[in-house]
């Protein structure tokens, strides 16, 4: 019977993701996520550290003010979340799954032990990931 190998199965659902510094414009900010197919986006510093998240979300917040208070011309620093839930590069299948069970989010930064972005994993790719596994082991129990 064949076993999967969680650590390939992870590598597999990472995907490079475009990231924004904390200093860019929103104005240019929702142009990367736009251009993404994301929900939201990394924000890293010069050393790749993820430094916040900036999210779909937190562009309606900014465009709330931009059309009721004419506050327009913000950085992306002013915004983003910078309580980022991450998933960290040691995680097992099951704390991936919890994650996005018990939390809202679409999409997750993936960083290592220094807090180096490697890439983002959303529901949509672990969901891919997981359909092909369960389409493997369906197989293989109905040709048993």
């Amino acid at each position: 019977k064949g076993e999967v190998d969680e650590g390939k199965l992870i590598a597999s659902m990472i995907k490079y993701s475009p990231t924004v510094k904390p200093s860019l414009g929103i104005e240019d900010a929702i142009k990367v996520i736009q251009a993404s197919n994301q929900s939201g986006i990394p924000v890293t510093n010069e050393k790749l550290e993820l430094v916040g998240f900036f999210s779909e979300k937190d562009c309606l917040r900014y465009l709330y003010g931009a059309f009721y208070f004419n506050q327009i011309g913000s950085p992306v620093e002013k915004f983003m979340n910078q309580q980022v839930v991450t998933i960290k590069s040691d995680y097992k299948i099951a704390d991936i799954l919890k994650l996005f069970i018990e939390n809202p989010f679409h999409i997750y930064p993936v960083v290592d032990e220094d807090n180096i972005l490697k890439g983002t994993i959303s529901r949509s790719d672990v969901l891919k990931e997981i359909y092909a596994i369960m389409d493997v082991m369906f197989e293989q129990s109905s040709a048993a």
